[in-house]
């Protein structure tokens, strides 16, 4: 996992290990980044503290657990394990502890992310033929389909820092576009077309940006935009693949 500015500069290695460690997320406050690493063998749940570099699995099972993501609070940490037999969404102290499954396990239910207020989480469910973006409340359980679109792959959700919009892939005809939809499923646009596969929108902590990775120039790399599709910039230009970017949401 590597940090940079939104032009590129100062390319700094966050975590260094023989195994993979992939989709690193900042706490709120800054000072801890979750992310999933197959160390083990599996795939389980890492967090590292920015401070003293100390790295502890949270999430350590046989099964595979993987895509972290925060609580708005920093308290808790969702993610995704089929310890259950299938993908689950789950949800556990920031420790790792009280482990809960919150989906109820009839469909394949993957990549959570919390809503600025942290009553919500929406994720991405396969449910036969389709794919589309959900929104769970975690106080009264009701879910609610938010894209519902039958003919495209919908999912890589991400929530607005005012919980306005949620960013998203729309996925059609082996092409990824970035589009941004209210939280009730209205007002849908496409942000980025999907000329080189679009994906994993993430908003910057101000709202001002939306970060995604693309293979629009032949290499995967990171990518900014406007939330009106305007000033598109590319990022990373190494000559590696750079995937799931994320924002530090405090200067370090």
């Amino acid at each position: 996992i590597y940090t940079c500015t939104t032009t590129g500069a100062r390319l700094t290695q966050v975590t260094d290990d023989a195994a993979p460690d992939l989709h690193g997320v900042w706490s709120p406050d800054g000072d801890s980044l979750a992310f999933h690493s197959k160390r083990d063998g599996d795939w389980d749940i890492y967090v590292r503290d920015a401070v003293t570099g100390d790295e502890t699995a949270i999430v350590d099972t046989p099964a595979w657990e993987y895509l972290p993501c925060w609580s708005p609070d920093g308290e808790r940490i969702a993610y995704q394990s089929d310890q259950e037999g299938n993908v689950g969404i789950y949800i556990a102290d920031a420790d790792g502890a009280n482990a809960e499954r919150v989906t109820d396990g009839r469909y394949t239910d993957y990549h959570p992310t919390f809503s600025p207020d942290g009553r919500y989480i929406t994720y991405q469910s396969k449910r036969g033929a389709d794919c589309d973006v959900y929104l769970l409340d975690l106080q009264t359980g009701e879910e609610t389909n938010v894209t519902r679109s039958p003919s495209t792959f919908d999912g890589w959700a991400h929530w607005s820092p005012d919980g306005e919009w949620l960013a998203y892939e729309r996925c059609r005809s082996g092409e990824g576009d970035v589009c941004v939809i209210r939280p009730d499923g209205s007002d849908m646009r496409v942000v980025v077309p999907g000329a080189g596969y679009n994906s994993h929108p993430t908003w910057s902590p101000d709202g001002a940006l939306i970060a995604y990775h693309s293979h629009e120039d032949g290499m995967w790399d990171i990518y900014t935009v406007e939330p009106d599709g305007s000033n598109r910039a590319r990022v990373t230009r190494s000559a590696y693949c750079e995937w799931w970017p994320d924002w530090v949401p405090v200067p370090r």
